[in-house]
């Protein structure tokens, strides 16, 4: 994760997709775990991402690593998590 300038107090997942033959192998639970820590790192407290509807495998994925419902949407959900540094844990 590239720093762009200062940190915000949360950091907001856009874009994240594991390819087809990876999947199934902790690839993306993996990323999500660095991208925490690099934002923790940083300052950051808390991780938010959209996730569509039709998306339950993603569902799945963000509420096992700790993702909570924030926001209903009409094609989807804000889903968040707070986030720590690595002297915080």
């Amino acid at each position: 994760m590239k720093s762009c300038g200062p940190c915000l107090s949360e950091k907001f997942l856009c874009d994240f997709e594991i390819y087809d033959p990876y999947r199934r192998n902790g690839y993306a639970t993996e990323t999500l775990r660095v991208m925490e820590t690099l934002a923790g790192n940083e300052g950051c407290r808390e991780s938010v991402l959209f996730v569509a509807n039709d998306n339950a495998a993603a569902v799945v994925l963000y509420e096992k690593c700790g993702y909570t419902f924030l926001k209903e949407m009409e094609y989807g959900r804000y889903l968040k998590k707070t986030i720590h540094s690595a002297t915080d844990v």
